[in-house]
């Protein structure tokens, strides 16, 4: 199975093979053949053990934390860094210091991210490989600015540093006026 990167390498060399080496095409190719390659899988990199889910979602524990267990439902606070593959930082929490926090099950966050958060415990810190099929949304993003480009594209496979700092029941949900 070929990497991402080689992937590119490949379509930019067919790029190069139909442009006949037009200075467009080997400028592709060159941009191509100079990224950071990732590793094949997670485990061909030395650090931790990694380990698959039934959905694809690779992860590797850090830390597991000492803290009580992320369940569905809950608002949870975590740390994150999210990267493409390649390395480009997406989106990094830890950096500007501000967590995000969101409704584990609710369509909230990507699916990986979803599926990774609800089986931690506080305390606890995994390195995340969130593929395609896990980094889209299932439901649009309500405070989400559509003019803006977006920072990846449901078909990136995506890198994430997340550490579980926070989980809380939710408050309880006034009364509506047509319950009473």
């Amino acid at each position: 199975m070929q990497r991402p990167v080689d992937q590119m390498v490949s379509l930019g060399m067919i790029w190069v093979r139909f442009a006949k080496r037009a200075t467009i095409g080997v400028g592709l190719l060159a941009a191509f053949s100079c990224t950071e390659r990732a590793p094949e899988t997670p485990a061909a990199a030395a650090g931790p053990a990694w380990q698959t889910t039934s959905t694809g979602l690779q992860y590797a524990v850090l830390d597991s934390g000492t803290g009580p267990h992320s369940r569905v439902g809950q608002d949870v606070m975590i740390h994150e860094t999210m990267r493409h593959m390649i390395g480009t930082i997406i989106f990094d929490s830890y950096a500007s210091n501000s967590p995000i926090t969101f409704r584990l099950g609710a369509h909230q966050v990507i699916d990986g991210l979803d599926q990774a958060v609800s089986s931690m415990r506080v305390g606890a810190r995994w390195l995340l490989i969130v593929p395609p099929s896990l980094s889209r949304r299932d439901v649009p993003c309500p405070t989400c600015d559509t003019t803006v480009k977006p920072m990846y594209v449901p078909s990136d496979t995506l890198r994430y540093d997340v550490m579980l700092l926070r989980v809380r029941d939710p408050a309880p949900r006034a009364p509506d006026a047509r319950e009473r």
